[in-house]
């Protein structure tokens, strides 16, 4: 399972507070927040799915996970915070190391 961030071919990216939609070279992806109102950007990778891109911080235990490998969002059971890590629990898999500034592919659920 991998649930960090790798970028998918022809991501779209947009703010639906600001209405806006961006090329890549617009996004900070020093946050993945929209510069005009701060909000997270929406990530539309195809296939009807859309992400949002998380810090383990900024992850609730109502968020979903994507798994690049299965294509498919898994809930999330827990997050342990550890001293240098995250430990992001997933249904149905073990307990996956995340570095505390590495972004988490995350279902949209307006951020």
């Amino acid at each position: 399972m991998k649930i960090t961030s790798k970028y998918f071919e022809n991501e779209k990216y947009s703010c639906r507070n600001c209405k806006s939609d961006y090329l890549e070279s617009q996004v900070n992806t020093d946050n993945w927040r929209c510069d005009g109102c701060g909000k997270k950007v929406s990530i539309d990778i195809g296939a009807r799915n859309k992400l949002v891109r998380l810090l383990p911080s900024e992850m609730t235990e109502y968020d979903s996970v994507y798994d690049q490998y299965s294509k498919k969002f898994h809930d999330l059971k827990g997050i342990n915070i550890l001293k240098r890590n995250y430990l992001i629990n997933v249904e149905e898999y073990r307990g996956i190391p995340v570095n505390k500034g590495e972004f988490v592919n995350c279902m949209w659920n307006d951020q």
